[in-house]
């Protein structure tokens, strides 16, 4: 245990990699949650919290005046994992778009990484929360006070404690990385449910992997770790709400009965009577097709693995925000669905011409046994990039399009992409 002052900022921890896909995830990503604008001394085990200090000495922080939109109605509090990652971050823009007021509260490993602070600097609505979901309840507890000090300086809330501290929880878990197992993933993701089931939270964004179609991937746990774990983790939030989809629906009621006397003999158990939750399903991401060598490796791997006439299907992470807005801004809308998120879909061929179309050069691959040795060394990579040539992803693009008009294609993300800008020929 240890003393740390709360003064309240936000923080963002290291960045992270969208957590499924391609060679770069194999670097992993973090957690990140923001956190209030209120100064006070909390003890706290493992986990810290910063925030924009209202010392009477200090100069008020311009950052820490309320905007507009959420002096006029009151905020709904979203706590959002792996927000300097890709992820999370498209997240946080995708809310602060929205028409709708969010006070975000944003996890991070390390509140004063470069990463958090600019991420913290976007907009006063943001919060830095200093943890990680291998301690979720001492995270929580951390998230909790950083909520309720955002809240009580708002004049909107007559009663801090009259409502639950969180309204909504995304969450996104580590997949592939150093230290990162598949028991640890599950861990993570099913004390993330059940934490958010039993105090109270309304509205659970999951985002998972796609696994062949959005009914068949409830059944399809693919013999890949990192797409298993996130299978176990869906069906894990589906039993434990009150209200999965438009299944099971005897099977439901009982749950929630069996729920609510657990709940009166273990106080803080598992069990939540109307915890809404959607689960979100990327595909491979286009962020993850950087310039460089990593890329290049990743490419020849799949052409070793993918036949010629067989499509990959592809996502911008910036769109997973988008959905995640659109699943936190209309609850009831999204409420039980469960669905793969892709923009394009290609074959290799075809992903060749779309980078040569935008940047004047063919798509960055290498010679093919370095992509061998990438499936070889990295078992888990490997049965991923087998999958894609043997069953592959199948998102309905044309279905979110209609959904969601401004979908990215790879090649409105490769001309949107300052990474290829920068070595595009001109």
């Amino acid at each position: 245990m240890f003393t740390v002052s709360v003064e309240l900022k936000t923080h963002a921890n290291n960045r992270a990699i969208p957590d499924h896909n391609i060679s770069r995830s194999i670097l992993g990503h973090r957690l990140i949650t923001h956190i209030g604008n209120h100064a006070t001394s909390v003890t706290w085990p493992r986990t810290g919290i910063i925030s924009n200090s209202l010392n009477p000495q200090s100069k008020p922080d311009p950052r820490d005046q309320p905007s507009p939109s959420t002096t006029t109605m009151s905020a709904r509090t979203i706590l959002v994992t792996g927000a300097t990652g890709k992820q999370g971050s498209g997240v946080i823009r995708a809310l602060l778009e929205s028409p709708n007021p969010y006070t975000i509260l944003a996890v991070t490993r390390n509140a004063s990484s470069p990463a958090s602070q600019k991420l913290l600097s976007l907009s006063p609505s943001i919060h830095l929360v200093q943890g990680d979901l291998d301690g979720i309840p001492t995270l929580w507890a951390a998230a909790v006070s950083v909520a309720r000090s955002v809240a009580s300086a708002s004049p909107n809330n007559l009663d801090v404690n009259d409502e639950p501290a969180m309204w909504g929880v995304y969450s996104v878990q580590v997949s592939m990385g150093s230290g990162v197992t598949e028991a640890s993933e599950i861990r993570q993701g099913t004390g993330l449910v059940d934490a958010a089931a039993s105090n109270g939270v309304k509205m659970f964004v999951y985002s998972s992997v796609e696994r062949g179609g959005d009914s068949a991937s409830w059944d399809n746990e693919t013999p890949i770790a990192h797409f298993r774990s996130k299978h176990r983790i869906e069906h894990h939030l589906r039993t434990i709400t009150s209200q999965p989809g438009q299944q099971q629906q005897q099977q439901q009621q009982q749950q929630q009965q069996q729920q609510q006397q657990q709940q009166q003999q273990q106080p803080g158990g598992q069990g939540s009577s109307g915890m809404m939750w959607t689960v979100l399903r990327p595909v491979a991401f286009m962020d993850n097709l950087t310039p460089g060598f990593e890329t290049s490796v990743f490419l020849a791997a799949l052409h070793n693995k993918v036949p010629p006439g067989k499509k990959v299907q592809w996502v911008a992470s910036g769109d997973v925000g988008r959905y995640a807005a659109l699943a936190f801004d209309n609850p009831e809308e999204w409420n039980g669905r469960a669905v793969g998120l892709a923009g394009d879909e290609l074959t290799l061929r075809g992903l060749g011409g779309v980078f040569e179309k935008v940047t004047g050069k063919p798509a960055p691959v290498t010679y093919w046994f370095m992509g061998t040795v990438l499936t070889t060394l990295v078992k888990d990579m490997g049965l991923m990039i087998g999958w894609f040539g043997s069953d592959g992803y199948k998102a309905d693009v044309a279905g979110r399009r209609r959904e969601y008009p401004g979908l990215m294609d790879l090649e409105a993300y490769l001309r949107d992409s300052k990474e290829w800008q920068a070595v595009t020929v001109r």
